[in-house]
């Protein structure tokens, strides 16, 4: 239960559980500082008080959560649903690779930053995926999001739990309302198509969402990569698109240009960085990164003598009156076997017994009240309010007792400053001059803080930063051998190029370029992919690659001609000539010049041309070369056996001959 500052006490719990659950939130918190995903805030650090734990991650400012939009603005367009669909999934596939679902997907659990970008939040369900393969799982869910094995202890989880749970918040995003939940489809209620709710949704993309909310695990997309190929697939640019468009794109393509460094997602300039050399510090670049001697035997108090552990139980080596001296054993006499405990600060004395201790004297502690009284070793210990355990220290008389929890509380001398009760591991570095959090190593020249195991770096913190490490890794689990890339501002350990502008990365594979990370939207996508320099540039301004080029330059063909058989093209600048060229009546075998206007069709030589108004042909059909024509007045059909005629069309990117023919004629005399 959360007090009113919103702290969560488990003092009710039991000093074991209370001890597993901190233990068990800390461990996760620092798995999840693991794994430095785009899309989740850096965890960068925990700390334990008031009896929980806390973890710090990084503030997003300016940000709301997708709840809260959809609360103020109502139902998102498709094209920011779709932009938040695919951050998502950047995300979620980072995450899964990782073995890790989220398990608690939903629009209050996405944050969008000011600029944009996607956060996922809250992952207190989240857990590792490949743990439950076959044992029990704890049923954590949120309806109208969660798939039906979710909602089960038993049932198989996997990355497709997450996909339903992101289509399903798409799904929200797109029409402004929750799919039915699982066990009310189980039941009978249906999931009312997307486009029935929002007919503006490309019908492709809507299919791709509800194929993610398939009730049946295995019927789903069964990992982020191939749900986001459906979307992609779903988003891919149309057939139609129209010929001003592919023509606008030659013309960019025509004047294409780039210097050789040149970033292709923002027009910056790509570093080739070099790796820094094992063990330097990645903050200054100069400095080494060195263990701190940290002696956990230390006293923190004189920082010179060491801490024994010592058993404050039967009998209780703390005097139970004034609570931090020890008492002594005597004997009563040379040749006596009786004996007596005497207290080294109060002078209290006590007669000793099998199980307890009976007060004699109560000598300064004025506490004369008690003289006579008899109880256990256990008991006087309780009385004294001292722990079980104690560490004492031999030089400075320093004191410490050892509570349930694990951490040592200071006694004596009473505490003056900020620390009183830490762990062992905290104590230690207060002995060695430095704050509880401190790491056990630091950098020999710029100081900054380190904490390594093995070949795991953390950085803690750095009092300068003048290469920006420290604001982009504060906090990140590294190996050494990330460090010297990451150092130099790249994340992948392999050799390639970094934007000093947006941060973009691109790895060298032989004559290829390898996208590792970008933060501009119309290259997420495209995370992981290979393409040369050229093709990259083309990617950024939304040009076809060196290998789509030729098929989209026959596209445009394909578009001029669609265009002619609308109305929009003809054969004069006036758009009033729809077809001139030779043909041949069919009927007698004569040849002329066959001639189609907006208003008239006329066919022969200078002498006896044959003429009708257009809207008298009243159908109009085409096979091959052929051209039938039904005239309003005539008993027969007209036919033209007609060649195939060529216009030359301006275009911004050249001039273009249109090869037209029967059939292109037909279609275009049937529109009004």
């Amino acid at each position: 239960k959360r007090d009113s500052e919103g702290l969560l006490k488990m003092e009710g719990l039991g000093a074991e559980s209370a001890q597993h659950l901190r233990q068990r939130f800390l461990e996760e918190a620092k798995l999840l500082a693991k794994l430095h995903l785009r899309g989740i805030p850096q965890i960068r650090a925990t700390l334990t008080d008031f009896g929980t734990a806390f973890f710090a991650s990084d503030y997003v400012p300016n940000s709301k959560t997708l709840q809260e939009i959809l609360d103020e603005h109502g139902r998102m367009t498709v094209t920011a649903t779709l932009d938040v669909i695919h951050q998502v999934l950047d995300t979620l596939e980072g995450l899964h690779l990782k073995g890790y679902l989220h398990r608690d997907l939903k629009p209050s659990n996405i944050l969008v930053a000011a600029t944009g970008e996607t956060y996922l939040l809250d992952f207190g369900s989240a857990r590792e995926w490949h743990a439950d393969s076959g044992g029990r799982h704890t049923v954590l869910f949120s309806p109208g999001y969660a798939p039906m094995e979710q909602l089960s202890e038993r049932a198989r989880r996997g990355p497709a739990t997450d996909i339903y749970a992101l289509c399903a918040t798409a799904y929200h995003l797109l029409t402004g309302v929750r799919p039915a939940p699982p066990p009310d489809r189980l039941e009978g209620a249906a999931l009312v198509p997307i486009r029935t709710l929002r007919p503006e949704v490309p019908s492709e993309v809507a299919i791709a969402i509800e194929s993610g909310l398939a009730m049946g695990y295995s019927d789903r997309p069964q990992t982020a990569v191939a749900f986001r190929q459906m979307m992609e697939d779903a988003e891919s640019e149309p057939e139609g698109i129209g010929w001003a468009e592919i023509d606008e794109k030659l013309v960019r393509l025509k004047h294409l240009s780039y210097e050789r460094r040149q970033c292709p997602a923002c027009g910056g300039v790509l570093d080739e960085p070099r790796p820094l050399k094992k063990g330097t510090c990645p903050v200054c670049h100069e400095g080494s990164i060195r263990p701190r001697r940290i002696d956990d035997r230390l006293c923190p108090c004189c920082r010179v003598s060491p801490l024994r552990e010592r058993l404050n139980d039967d009998p209780p080596l703390i005097c139970p009156l004034c609570a931090v001296g020890e008492l002594h054993r005597h004997r009563k006499g040379l040749l006596s076997s009786a004996s007596f405990y005497q207290c080294t600060e109060c002078e209290g004395r006590f007669e000793s017994s099998p199980t307890g201790m009976t007060l004699m004297d109560a000598g300064k502690s004025k506490t004369d009240a008690m003289l006579g009284a008899e109880a256990t070793f256990q008991d006087w210990r309780i009385h004294a309010g001292r722990a079980k355990k104690i560490f004492l220290c031999d030089g400075c008389g320093a004191q410490f007792d050892e509570l349930a929890d694990g951490r040592r509380k200071q006694v004596v001398p009473k505490p003056k400053g900020e620390h009183e009760t830490l762990y062992a591991d905290e104590w230690a570095r207060v002995a060695a001059g430095l704050e509880p959090g401190a790491g056990n190593a630091e950098c020999s020249s710029c100081e900054a803080d380190y904490f390594v195991e093995g070949e795991s770096v953390t950085l803690l913190g750095s009092p300068h930063d003048p290469q920006g490490f420290g604001k982009e890794n504060l906090g990140r689990l590294l190996t050494m051998e990330e460090i010297r890339w990451i150092g130099v501002g790249k994340d992948s350990p392999n050799p390639g190029y970094v934007c000093g502008t947006c941060r973009t990365e691109l790895d060298r594979d032989g004559d290829y370029l390898r996208l590792i990370q970008t933060p501009q939207r119309r290259f997420l996508r495209f995370i992981g992919s290979v393409h040369r320099i050229e093709d990259w540039h083309r990617i950024g301004q939304g040009l076809p690659t060196v290998a789509d080029e030729d098929e989209f330059r026959a596209r445009l063909d394909s578009e001029l001609r669609v265009a002619y058989r609308k109305g929009q093209l003809s054969f004069d600048n006036e758009n009033k000539i729809i077809w001139r060229g030779n043909a041949e009546r069919d009927d007698d075998d004569l040849a002329g010049l066959l001639e189609v206007t907006d208003t008239d069709i006329s066919f022969g030589g200078k002498i006896g041309r044959w003429r009708v108004p257009r809207d008298a042909a009243t159908v109009i059909a085409s096979v091959g070369d052929l051209l039938t024509l039904r005239v309003s007045g005539e008993r027969q059909p007209v036919a033209f056996l007609i060649e195939s005629q060529s216009i030359e069309i301006d275009l911004e990117s050249g001039n273009r001959l249109l090869n037209l023919a029967a059939e292109d004629l037909a279609l275009r005399m049937a529109v009004p």
